[in-house]
């Protein structure tokens, strides 16, 4: 017994200067000296989750988890062990693991501000909005009121179309750290998009919106503003607002070509039949550092795969096709066709999209040019053309389809996605897309092409809700 007393003495001694090198960011130290204090008191909870935390402030994050784990293991009702693992999943990117480790903390302590912080970051990532509202608010329940997690509630506001919402957000974290930059632009934009919705003057709406930035020209900031404007204001049904805003906005920028197609979609206009060159070259050119990143994350973007595992009941892996990925992008669906590549070409009319591509270093060639041109002078050159979102910068698909005919040798694949249209035909949306009914792709592409396969699918998340979309297969005659 008096043994078993002196080690714990010393395994507490041993613990408490362990903590204490920590706190002078000596880890190297700290490590060793708590695991000689976990060799004379093995069970110690309060060591392993000192030792965790160690571990985390060196950067070794799964270290760091598997020393809380040993920790839980010994007692599953340390709230604090839980939110510590739950932060510890996040910054690993297991967002399920950390959101049980979190929802296990509330189980032991429903009034933990912290354990319902943590959840509702998780549900956030996850694109669980609704659900990490009511987490952050309570937070907020619990007088646990921050800027960062009322900024947060803004953006989540903002995310599912609760714009008067976002604002007043936005103001209470403003009102807590009024010099914080991100907060004061972020109350800005949600009060011009508020007020666009109440039909207030556009005018007066951005001169206010400038008001507090200081050091920046309508040239630099108003066309951000319009355009990231008008792409809520539309996504979200305020269609009137919407169009005052893209009217605006080619009113001050006459020479932007998305300015002047978007006052075209908004209006609905049936005399489109594909989206304008200048157009996509113009957008994409400005989206491309970025595109991947907010395409499948924030967008929830996973078409490329979709029509790579729609091919793989018609295209054996391993067989050596000549590929063309058209309107490649910035390369998102080259490495679902490798497997089964001789050679895989793309095309595309933005340059600086292509230069991201080329970095994957997964083509064989990269071409910037207008697609239907590309396929005129290329005959019987390719095995399969995949499209992922390509089609849906069409309206009228018959030179489309009379050049993926050309281009593709007989037998050859066509596969490609497309936005679901609620009427007949074809229709230009106020996103800039077009949406097609699949009775017109069947009219269009029966002539020279065999379906193979038509299934429903989500192209995207857009204002919260799925955009119902189609993966299409067809087979050259």
């Amino acid at each position: 017994m008096f043994a078993r007393a002196m080690e714990s003495d010393k395994a507490q001694a041993l613990g408490s200067l362990g903590v204490r090198l920590c706190l002078q960011n000596r880890h190297e130290d700290s490590r060793t000296v708590l695991n000689a204090a976990l060799m004379l008191s093995p069970d110690d909870i309060e060591l392993l989750n000192n030792l965790a935390v160690v571990f985390d402030r060196d950067g070794r994050t799964e270290q760091a988890i598997q020393t809380v784990e040993c920790s839980l293991a010994l007692s599953n009702t340390q709230p604090d062990s839980w939110i510590f693992l739950g932060n510890m999943k996040q910054k690993q990117g297991d967002l399920a693991g950390a959101a049980t480790a979190f929802e296990s903390a509330i189980s032991l302590d429903a009034t933990s501000a912290l354990a319902w912080q943590g959840l509702g970051l998780v549900r956030q990532q996850q694109h669980e909005f609704a659900v990490a509202i009511e987490c952050l608010r309570n937070c907020i329940r619990l007088n646990h009121v921050t800027a960062p997690i009322l900024s947060v509630l803004g953006q989540l506001f903002y995310s599912t179309g609760q714009f008067e919402k976002s604002r007043d957000a936005c103001e209470a974290a403003v009102s807590d750290d009024p010099q914080n930059p991100v907060y004061r632009r972020m109350l800005r934009e949600m009060r011009f998009v508020c007020d666009m919705i109440d039909g207030s003057s556009i005018e007066v709406a951005i001169n206010a919106y400038l008001i507090d930035h200081a050091g920046f020209t309508i040239e630099q900031d108003a066309e951000d503003l319009l355009h990231k404007s008008f792409a809520l204001l539309s996504s979200y049904g305020y269609t009137d607002a919407a169009r005052v805003v893209a009217e605006k906005r080619l009113a001050l920028f006459p020479h932007s070509a998305s300015a002047a197609y978007f006052v075209h979609a908004i209006r609905g206009d049936e005399t489109l039949a594909r989206s304008p060159d200048q157009y996509i070259i113009e957008s994409f050119d400005k989206m491309a550092e970025h595109f991947d990143d907010h395409l499948t994350h924030a967008l929830g973007y996973n078409i490329p795969q979709k029509l790579s595992n729609a091919l793989i009941g018609f295209i054996a892996p391993g067989t050596g096709l000549d590929i063309l990925d058209a309107g490649c992008g910035t390369g998102l669906c080259g490495p679902h066709l490798r497997p089964i590549t001789a050679s895989l070409t793309g095309v595309d009319l933005s340059q600086k999209m292509l230069e991201q591509a080329r970095q994957k270093g997964i083509y064989d060639s990269l071409v910037c040019s207008e697609l239907t041109s590309f396929l005129t002078i290329a005959p019987a050159r390719f095995d399969l053309i995949i499209a992922a979102d390509l089609v849906i910068y069409f309206g009228d698909l018959v030179p489309l389809a009379a050049g993926m005919a050309l281009s593709l040798k007989p037998g050859g694949w066509v596969a490609f996605s497309t936005e679901v249209a609620e009427s007949s035909g074809w229709r230009l949306l106020s996103s800039g897309r077009f949406a097609h009914d699949p009775a017109y792709i069947r009219s269009i592409f029966n002539e020279e092409f065999i379906e193979c396969l038509c299934q429903e699918t989500t192209v995207r998340l857009e204002a919260v809700r799925a955009v119902p979309g189609n993966i299409f297969v067809f087979r050259r005659r």
